[in-house]
């Protein structure tokens, strides 16, 4: 008599599971850090889509947004048998003080509104520490820093666009903006006078988003600040 055994030492790898929690979770402002903890099961493989152009592979990431929005963000995780995804919204708002550029955020904590409501007019300057403006000279110290400036022709602030021109028209709008730049030489790594676009100042919450977008171009400026 005989007998025929099979056996199999065979394991079949269970299916990955998809996790993630991100922290903050609230009040995110841009330029703000987010740390994302990887929560996933069964997986070693993982791709993060942030929502704003940006991918990751690593198992724990961290991110900052450049603009204020609402970010769906994607995890696939996976082993070699299955995939799995999980995704969550982070609403990005105002936040920090300071303006992006080319996606990068500039902090900036000097806030000074200048009220020259007598010539109808008013100036809104965001400085790093290093350099400060001068509303009653309209000039600006010597230091070497980062700042956004323009002047509205309006009785106040107020939210709404404002269309730059060259001469003086309704709704004009000057501006300048520098990046590692040196009011004492005028010298610096970006330097700039706008040229023709719209300026829209928006209300979100306790402080005032200023988006700039140069027209014939895609490059824009988008600055938060608190009204002091």
């Amino acid at each position: 008599m005989s007998f025929l055994v099979s056996c199999s030492d065979e394991q079949v790898e269970p299916d990955a599971t998809a996790c993630f929690e991100y922290n903050p979770q609230s009040n995110i402002g841009i330029g703000e850090e987010i740390t994302f903890e990887n929560c996933s099961e069964n997986a070693y493989s993982y791709t993060w889509d942030f929502g704003d152009g940006s991918i990751s592979y690593e198992q724990n990431p961290t991110h900052t947004y450049a603009f204020a929005g609402a970010y769906g963000v994607l995890l696939i995780s996976s082993n070699d048998n299955s995939t799995d995804f999980a995704s969550s919204i982070i609403n990005v708002t105002g936040g920090l003080n300071g303006f992006s550029y080319d996606n990068n955020f500039y902090a900036l904590d000097n806030i000074v509104v200048c009220d020259y409501t007598a010539f109808g007019e008013f100036n809104i300057v965001l400085s790093s520490s290093e350099i400060a403006y001068d509303c009653s000279t309209h000039e600006w110290s010597e230091g070497i820093g980062h700042y956004i400036s323009f002047t509205v022709n309006a009785n106040e602030i107020a939210e709404g666009s404002y269309i730059l021109y060259e001469n003086d028209l309704e709704n004009e709008v000057m501006g300048e903006f520098g990046i590692g730049w040196s009011p004492s030489n005028d010298s610096g790594e970006i330097w700039s006078e706008f040229s023709f676009g719209i300026l829209t100042i928006n209300k979100i919450s306790d402080k005032y988003e200023l988006t700039y977008t140069f027209v014939g171009s895609s490059k824009r400026l988008t600055g938060y600040f608190l009204e002091e």
